[in-house]
């Protein structure tokens, strides 16, 4: 019998899901009660900024979604796209809202977004053994994409994809049409093999079996998957994921990319960072900015302390700045 591994997709490394209550100008000055056929509310900070919590209605999905928006009468607006796991609408973990504080700090400087909860963090029970990339993001992400492109206020769209969120966004990239791509603490590699590196660090006794499972995953196709989990996931999502070749469509895309990587990322390795850039460093629309202290949900940390990636801090402005400068001016 083949043995097989059952583990939280939290754990794996390219996971991500966030929460924060941040302190970026949070004072409202006004706020408009929920309308009991729209669901719809209203926040508005100080600086011009308005969060629009309401209902996308995808399919037969209803999920939380928040429009988040400048006072300027058209502007840039991005598509938040999260990693894998049952992420809420504002990616939260433990204490952090990373796409909650993203989204009023972009729009603080002029850029708006649209960030929705994931189909598996609601509807959880409806996510089969058979689902794979199209139930956990490509159909919602699209819808999300032509609401936000439909809307008056935006000028142009880009994709943010956190994490694993990054390579789906080059995958939506292919059929959404976006001005460009940020792919933010995401990899070039395969997430299973990325899984195997992660636990293998952590339990070196058991590499093989690792090593193993990693290989399973890589080799699944439609006419092996038979319902036997890897990392916390079918192989029948496996296939879907096997499907994705991101190097091949970024080095075919017209549009420019922002890669942000940090050094002190603790769910990605040294070899994530220069694959970047031994792959695609020498292609004109590729940009890059690696940090060195901050986590993988975007906040400066103490690197010397493990527990400090879940202490709540506003991001640094040089992150923000590198996102605002690469969609407003071009650059990073």
């Amino acid at each position: 019998m083949k043995r097989v591994i059952v583990v939280s997709f939290a754990l794996i490394l390219l996971l991500t899901s966030c929460s924060m209550a941040g302190n970026q100008n949070e004072i409202s000055i006004s706020a408009s009660l929920p309308d009991e056929q729209s669901d719809t509310y209203e926040k508005r900070y100080e600086n011009g900024v308005t969060e629009r919590s309401f209902i996308l209605q995808s399919g037969e999905y209803a999920l939380s979604a928040v429009y988040t928006f400048s006072k300027n009468d058209r502007s840039p607006a991005v598509l938040l796209v999260p990693g894998s796991g049952p992420s809420d609408v504002n990616e939260t973990i433990g204490s952090l809202e990373p796409f909650r504080d993203m989204a009023i700090a972009l729009a603080a400087k002029g850029v708006n977004s649209l960030r929705i909860e994931k189909r598996t963090h609601r509807y959880a029970d409806r996510f089969t053994q058979q689902s794979g990339l199209k139930e956990e993001y490509y159909d919602d992400y699209t819808c999300a994409y032509n609401w936000l492109k439909s809307q008056q206020k935006t000028l142009e769209v880009y994709l943010l994809g956190h994490s694993l969120g990054g390579q789906i966004s080059v995958e939506l990239s292919k059929t959404c049409g976006v001005k460009g791509l940020i792919l933010w603490n995401s990899s070039l590699r395969h997430l299973a093999e990325i899984a195997a590196d992660q636990y293998i660090s952590a339990d070196k006794a058991n590499e093989a079996a690792y090593r193993q499972y990693e290989s399973e995953a890589k080799s699944a196709t439609k006419d092996s998957a038979k319902g036997l989990y890897y990392y916390g996931a079918s192989d029948y999502y496996w296939v879907s994921y096997n499907e994705l070749d991101i190097l091949k469509t970024l080095k075919n895309a017209e549009f420019s990319c922002l890669v942000i990587n940090s050094k002190a990322d603790a769910q990605s390795f040294p070899k994530d960072i220069q694959l970047w850039q031994s792959t695609l460093g020498d292609q004109n629309n590729m940009s890059f900015r690696v940090f060195e202290d901050q986590s993988h949900f975007g906040y400066k940390i103490d690197v010397a302390d493990p527990s400090a990636i879940y202490q709540h801090s506003e991001l640094p402005n040089e992150l923000i700045s590198a996102i605002v400068d690469f969609i407003c001016n071009g650059t990073s």
